[in-house]
């Protein structure tokens, strides 16, 4: 997915077979809003598409129906701190303040570290420690600490990379040096390493873009040439070129 950082316009890259068949616009998001993220709010089996206001912290969904923003409705979320949350099958109901993470902590993203189907909360501190709040029945459950970063280390992505049903956490340093750190039962099993970014590509996004239901890798650079790396059992199986976008369409993770 793709959003135009002049127009607001967003649009996907609709794929089969692991390549792009059609790009299908859904329509433009009102200034100083910014799509941040995806995912089935409502439970009808379709992607939605979440925005955040930037100078209120305001969430909205566009609830996606068959792949078009034409009969979809625009859903307040609430801010970024209380507010609402969708619920099954897109009724609003009151959320709790999950809780703070604190000084020199920053949210490195989300996935479901112990394989109960609750997605849970990765955090990363100033000193490099990676740690998760751990969720239960849309609560905070308990803290866990995953492991250290080596120096010029970053959190990049989060999926199920090697297919245990388990999602892993992606690292790459500044030399390209892409690792995975694989997760059981919410702690770290084994770190492995991947492999070596092309030169002026940055991980750009993480999703399963084949079909085969294991997390593939989504490459871009600076001229705006994106591909992925398939994964399969936590290796890399093929690099497939998809495409390039401008620079003024940025990647929706």
């Amino acid at each position: 997915m793709l959003q135009n950082n002049n127009t607001g316009q967003v649009l996907y890259w609709q794929m089969a077979g692991g390549q792009v068949a059609q790009m299908v616009s859904l329509g433009a998001a009102t200034a100083g809003w910014t799509a941040v993220g995806a995912g089935d709010f409502n439970g009808d089996g379709t992607t939605d598409v979440l925005f955040q206001q930037s100078k209120t912290g305001l969430m909205l969904d566009w609830m996606v129906a068959k792949g078009s923003a034409a009969n979809s409705l625009p859903v307040t979320i609430g801010t970024g701190t209380t507010g609402n949350q969708i619920a099954p099958p897109g009724a609003v109901q009151t959320s709790n303040i999950i809780g703070a993470a604190g000084s020199g902590w920053t949210f490195a993203g989300t996935g479901d570290f112990t394989g109960n189907g609750t997605s849970d909360i990765l955090f990363v501190n100033t000193s490099g420690l990676v740690t998760e709040w751990i969720m239960r029945n849309g609560t905070y459950d308990h803290g866990t600490n995953v492991g250290d970063l080596v120096t010029g280390q970053s959190v990049v992505g989060i999926g199920d990379f090697n297919g245990d049903g388990t999602d892993d956490i992606l690292l790459a340093n500044a030399a390209g040096k892409v690792t995975d750190w694989q997760m059981l039962n919410g702690a770290l099993s084994k770190a492995i390493a991947v492999g070596t970014l092309p030169t002026g590509f940055a991980v750009a996004s993480v999703g399963d873009y084949n079909g085969d239901g294991t997390a593939d890798i989504l490459l871009r650079n600076a001229a705006g040439a994106v591909e992925y790396w398939g994964m399969h059992a936590g290796s890399i199986t093929k690099t497939v070129t998809l495409g390039s976008a401008t620079s003024d369409w940025q990647v929706v993770r």
